[in-house]
C-alpha cells in the first residue's frame, strides 16, 4: 500500500481522532516513512500513535520534532521500560489482583476512572485535602479525577510501601504513578496508561511546564506568581531544542519584548512610592505635577515635560509588575 492508504489504514484503529494519527505521523518523521508498506508496518504504526498520545496531549501545540531521533528516544524508552515492568504488575495486582493491565480501551479505562470517582467517600476534613489524578480521556484529551482523600505517603523505596487497603483505588494509583514518574522522568498521563492498558510510555527529551500559585491575601487582593520548570533528560540536546525551550518559557510567562526594568523604572517607583498612593479622583493632576517637578528638580538630565509623560510611564511600569505577580494588568 501507498502512504495514504497506509496512514488510513491507521487512522481506522482511532474513529473519531484522526487527527491524533496526523500529529503522530508528523513527530514520527522519517521513522515511518517508505516506499512501500505492509501489514506489520501498520500495527507498528498502530502502537506507537498510542504511544504518543499522551505526550500529544500533554505538549499540545509544542509536540513537533520532539523526538529529533525517535528511534534512539524508543530505545531508550523501552530499556526503561523493563525497568519498571514489574512495578507496573506489582500496581496492577494491588488494585486488580492481576498483573495484566485490565483494559483494552481509552473507553474502557475512563469508564473504570469515573466509577471509581462516583464510589469515593466523602471528605473527612475541612477544608478537604483533595488532590487528582490525571488520565487520557476517550477522545484523547487530557482529564481530571478528583481524589477526596489524602495521598499515601510518599514512599520511594519497595521495601516502605503501606497497606493499600487504607486507601482508594485511584488513589493508589495516582500515588503510585506519581513516584513512577518521579522515578523514571516518563510522564504520569502515559503512566497512568501504561498500568491500565499496557501502553508503554515514551520518555521526553525534556519538558518545559509552567507552575502558577494562586494566593489570597489578607487584604483580599489575589496572587497568581508563575515561575517556569525545566526538566531535560536528552544526553544529545539539539541547538533548536534549546531555541524552543526558549520559546516555551516566553509563551508560558506571557512575554513579549522581554525586556527588563531599568534603573529609571525603579527611581521613578520609589519617587512615586515616598509622596504616597496616587490618587484616582480628584487631585491626580496635582499629585503628578508634583511628581514631575521633583523628578525634574532632582534628574535634570531626564526632565519630562508634561505631567501625563510621567504618569504613563509609571503606570506602565506598574503593569509590568502586575502582569508578573498576580497575572493581570495595572493601573491605567
Amino acid at each position: 500500500m501507498d502512504e495514504r492508504e497506509f496512514r488510513n489504514e491507521v487512522k481506522l484503529h482511532y474513529p473519531g481522532r484522526q487527527t491524533l494519527v496526523d500529529k503522530a505521523f508528523t513527530i514520527a518523521g522519517e521513522y515511518l516513512k517508505k516506499p512501500y508498506y505492509y501489514p506489520a508496518d501498520v500495527s507498528k504504526a498502530i502502537q506507537l500513535v498510542g504511544r504518543l498520545e499522551p505526550v500529544i496531549a500533554e505538549l499540545g501545540k509544542k509536540q513537533e520534532n520532539l523526538f529529533p531521533d525517535l528511534a534512539d528516544s524508543l530505545l531508550t524508552s523501552d530499556f526503561l521500560v523493563d525497568k519498571i515492568k514489574s512495578w507496573a504488575e506489582l500496581v496492577r495486582v494491588e488494585i486488580f489482583n492481576s498483573q495484566d493491565p485490565p483494559f483494552a480501551s481509552l473507553e474502557d479505562m475512563e469508564v473504570w476512572i469515573q466509577a471509581q470517582v462516583n464510589a469515593q467517600p466523602k471528605p473527612t476534613s475541612w477544608p478537604p485535602k483533595m488532590h487528582s489524578l490525571e488520565f487520557l480521556r476517550h477522545n484523547g484529551k487530557r482529564g481530571n479525577a478528583m481524589i477526596t482523600e489524602p495521598a499515601p505517603p510518599d514512599w520511594s523505596n519497595p521495601q516502605w510501601r503501606g497497606d493499600t487497603r487504607k486507601f482508594t483505588a485511584l488513589n493508589w494509583l495516582e500515588n503510585e504513578t506519581r513516584i513512577m514518574s518521579k522515578a523514571t522522568g516518563f510522564l504520569q498521563l502515559s503512566l497512568v496508561q501504561f498500568v491500565l492498558m499496557g501502553t508503554k510510555p515514551i520518555l521526553p527529551r525534556y519538558h518545559v511546564g509552567g507552575i502558577t500559585n494562586y494566593h489570597k491575601l489578607p487584604s483580599g487582593e489575589k496572587m497568581r506568581p508563575t515561575h517556569v520548570t525545566l526538566d531535560i533528560w536528552a544526553r544529545d540536546l539539539k541547538f533548536d531544542e534549546l531555541q524552543k525551550m526558549y520559546n516555551s518559557y516566553r509563551y508560558i510567562l506571557g512575554l513579549k519584548r522581554g525586556k527588563s526594568l531599568k534603573e529609571e523604572h525603579l527611581d521613578i517607583v520609589q519617587l512615586v512610592s515616598q509622596k504616597g498612593e496616587p490618587p484616582r479622583g480628584k487631585g491626580v493632576v496635582a499629585f503628578w505635577e508634583s511628581v514631575k517637578a521633583e523628578w525634574n528638580k532632582k534628574y535634570p538630565d531626564r526632565e519630562y515635560q508634561t505631567w501625563k509623560g510621567i504618569k504613563k510611564r509609571y503606570d506602565s511600569i506598574i503593569a509590568i509588575l502586575e502582569r508578573r505577580i498576580s497575572g493581570k494588568e495595572g493601573t491605567k
